[in-house]
Protein backbone atom coordinates (compact mmCIF):
# COMPACT_ATOMS: atom_id res chain seq x y z
CA UNK A 1 0.00 0.00 0.00
CA UNK A 2 1.41 3.73 -0.78
CA UNK A 3 -0.27 6.63 0.69
CA UNK A 4 0.04 9.67 -2.17
CA UNK A 5 -0.83 13.04 -0.62
CA UNK A 6 -0.48 16.82 -0.99
CA UNK A 7 2.94 18.31 0.37
CA UNK A 8 1.79 21.98 0.58
CA UNK A 9 -1.10 21.23 2.56
CA UNK A 10 0.08 17.95 4.76
CA UNK A 11 -2.16 16.04 3.18
CA UNK A 12 -3.17 12.34 2.15
CA UNK A 13 -5.05 12.56 -0.97
CA UNK A 14 -4.82 8.75 -2.06
CA UNK A 15 -3.65 5.68 -0.83
CA UNK A 16 -2.91 2.44 -3.80
CA UNK A 17 -2.39 -1.19 -3.68
CA UNK A 18 0.71 -1.86 -5.07
CA UNK A 19 4.07 -0.08 -5.71
CA UNK A 20 4.33 -0.08 -9.87
CA UNK A 21 3.65 2.05 -12.55
CA UNK A 22 0.08 1.28 -12.69
CA UNK A 23 -0.45 3.35 -8.84
CA UNK A 24 1.10 6.53 -10.27
CA UNK A 25 -1.36 6.09 -13.57
CA UNK A 26 -4.58 5.08 -11.15
CA UNK A 27 -3.38 8.57 -8.83
CA UNK A 28 -3.80 10.88 -11.91
CA UNK A 29 -7.17 9.43 -12.61
CA UNK A 30 -8.43 10.14 -9.56
CA UNK A 31 -6.99 13.33 -9.46
CA UNK A 32 -10.02 15.20 -11.24
CA UNK A 33 -12.14 13.83 -8.28
CA UNK A 34 -10.40 15.99 -5.97
CA UNK A 35 -10.66 18.69 -8.16
CA UNK A 36 -7.38 18.88 -9.67
CA UNK A 37 -5.70 19.05 -12.61
CA UNK A 38 -3.11 16.42 -13.35
CA UNK A 39 -1.54 19.19 -15.05
CA UNK A 40 -1.25 21.44 -11.48
CA UNK A 41 1.28 18.34 -10.34
CA UNK A 42 4.97 19.93 -10.39
CA UNK A 43 6.57 18.42 -8.45
CA UNK A 44 6.73 14.44 -7.27
CA UNK A 45 8.66 13.10 -4.45
CA UNK A 46 8.85 9.29 -4.04
CA UNK A 47 11.29 6.07 -3.75
CA UNK A 48 13.77 5.23 -5.87
CA UNK A 49 11.69 2.37 -7.54
CA UNK A 50 12.44 1.74 -11.03
CA UNK A 51 8.68 1.14 -11.20
CA UNK A 52 7.65 4.57 -9.62
CA UNK A 53 9.88 6.22 -12.15
CA UNK A 54 8.57 4.56 -15.27
CA UNK A 55 4.99 5.89 -13.54
CA UNK A 56 6.08 9.44 -12.67
CA UNK A 57 7.92 9.71 -16.42
CA UNK A 58 4.61 8.06 -18.52
CA UNK A 59 2.28 9.83 -16.41
CA UNK A 60 3.44 12.93 -15.39
CA UNK A 61 6.49 13.98 -17.90
CA UNK A 62 6.20 17.64 -17.59
CA UNK A 63 7.07 17.25 -13.98
CA UNK A 64 10.66 17.13 -11.58
CA UNK A 65 10.53 13.91 -9.70
CA UNK A 66 12.24 14.46 -6.23
CA UNK A 67 13.76 10.93 -4.35
CA UNK A 68 12.61 10.72 -0.68
CA UNK A 69 15.42 11.63 1.47
CA UNK A 70 15.68 8.55 3.16
CA UNK A 71 16.61 6.34 0.12
CA UNK A 72 19.02 8.41 -0.52
CA UNK A 73 20.35 8.65 2.94
CA UNK A 74 20.74 4.91 2.48
CA UNK A 75 22.49 4.52 -0.40
CA UNK A 76 24.66 7.16 0.64
CA UNK A 77 25.44 5.18 3.68
CA UNK A 78 25.57 2.07 1.70
CA UNK A 79 28.43 3.59 -0.40
CA UNK A 80 30.84 5.35 2.67
CA UNK A 81 30.07 1.83 4.52
CA UNK A 82 31.95 -0.11 1.49
CA UNK A 83 34.55 2.57 1.29
CA UNK A 84 35.44 2.29 5.00
CA UNK A 85 35.66 -1.82 4.47
CA UNK A 86 37.68 -1.43 1.17
CA UNK A 87 40.24 1.06 2.80
CA UNK A 88 40.34 -1.39 6.25
CA UNK A 89 41.15 -4.28 4.11
CA UNK A 90 44.17 -2.51 2.60
CA UNK A 91 45.38 -1.48 5.92
CA UNK A 92 45.33 -4.71 7.75
CA UNK A 93 46.41 -4.99 11.23
CA UNK A 94 47.25 -1.22 11.70
CA UNK A 95 43.92 -0.21 14.27
CA UNK A 96 45.24 3.39 14.59
CA UNK A 97 45.22 3.97 10.77
CA UNK A 98 41.49 2.20 10.48
CA UNK A 99 40.33 4.20 13.55
CA UNK A 100 41.73 7.63 11.63
CA UNK A 101 39.32 6.45 8.33
CA UNK A 102 36.53 6.28 10.00
CA UNK A 103 37.13 9.02 12.11
CA UNK A 104 37.89 11.79 9.17
CA UNK A 105 35.32 10.29 6.42
CA UNK A 106 32.30 10.48 9.56
CA UNK A 107 33.24 13.84 10.83
CA UNK A 108 35.32 16.19 8.31
CA UNK A 109 37.96 16.45 10.97
CA UNK A 110 41.73 15.88 9.87
CA UNK A 111 43.79 13.83 12.56
CA UNK A 112 47.79 13.15 12.57
CA UNK A 113 48.68 9.97 12.70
Amino acid sequence: MKPLGDMDNSRVTHVAEGRDALTIAEFKEELPEHQCNPAQIINISADMSPAFKKGVQKNFPWNTMTFDKFYVIKLMNEVVDSIVRAIRARARGYRKVQNFIKYDLFTGRKVDV
